[in-house]
């Protein structure tokens, strides 16, 4: 059985949201920088600025991904962020599945 790419997807434990930033030249994504580096990066990562990149372009990134990454990076609490394994946002950064915020 071959893994999903969700199980070969960059993630990062406890980690804070050090970075955000969006930039009208680069469409509606925000780019995400956290403060430890990313476990199982896939081959296309190859960004060392930026950690993640998050699409903004349904309801669910705008409402939910996007507030949860603003409450955290405003409280200054850890999350755990995990990627889609592949760099199809943005060349050289994965891009963002999963926020969990504790």
């Amino acid at each position: 059985m071959l893994p999903s790419s969700f199980s070969i997807a960059g993630t990062a434990t406890s980690a804070n949201v050090i970075g955000i930033m969006s930039d009208q030249g680069h469409g509606d994504k925000v780019f995400i920088k956290l403060n430890k580096p990313i476990d199982n990066s896939p081959d296309c990562y190859t960004n060392s600025i930026w950690s993640f990149v998050l699409p903004i372009e349904t309801e669910l990134t705008k409402k939910t991904l996007f507030s949860m990454l603003l409450t955290a990076y405003s409280a200054q609490k850890p999350i755990t962020v995990i990627g889609y394994g592949t760099c199809d946002t943005h060349n050289g950064i994965e891009t963002l599945r999963r926020i969990e915020l504790k």
